[in-house]
């Protein structure tokens, strides 16, 4: 922090006192030489200093992948209740591929408008609904469907995709 600020410890009538202020030069100085100043090494020597550059930057991706796989109620990896290594890694490849499939609905979706995450997507369309009900005389009995839509995400992906016309009839 001495880098940045100036300060002062004094002592006076038997009192510490503490001074201090910031310097706009030492502040210059420090956003010119070291601030946003990043390092990358790499053995690709095949890629271009702009890939590099943007694969680095689109790491967050990744992550955020990771991030979602995590701590979702939707596209949890976890729990596994598996023991043996390969049922472990068909449960982990079976997550990854729903978590990929639901990435390329997102990117559907928002070319044809609609921009939601992941998680709002399935919070919404988890709230439609297709409901069948039998009642009257077991033998024969007489049936009600009803489709519950969801809220105002829900109706226009359902709009888009004509999933009322396609589940209702």
């Amino acid at each position: 922090m001495s880098d940045i600020f100036d300060y002062e410890v004094l002592e006076k009538d038997g009192h510490v006192l503490l001074t201090f202020s910031d310097s706009e030069q030492k502040l210059q100085n420090i956003t010119e030489t070291q601030l946003g100043k990043t390092a990358l090494f790499t053995d690709r020597t095949d890629l271009s200093d702009y890939q590099i550059i943007s694969a680095y930057r689109s790491a967050w991706h990744v992550e955020s992948s990771f991030k979602q796989m995590k701590d979702t109620d939707f596209l949890t990896v976890r729990p596994i209740f598996h023991w043996t290594d390969p049922r472990i890694a068909i449960h982990i490849f079976i997550c990854v591929l729903a978590y990929r499939l639901c990435t390329l609905l997102r990117k559907e979706l928002h070319q044809k408008g609609i921009d939601c995450s992941i998680d709002q997507c399935l919070e919404s369309m988890n709230a439609i609904n297709r409901v069948t009900t039998f009642y009257g005389d077991i033998a024969k009995p007489k049936k009600i469907e009803a489709f519950i839509e969801g809220d105002e995400l829900a109706s226009r992906i359902e709009e888009v995709y004509g999933l009322q016309q396609k589940y209702y009839s």
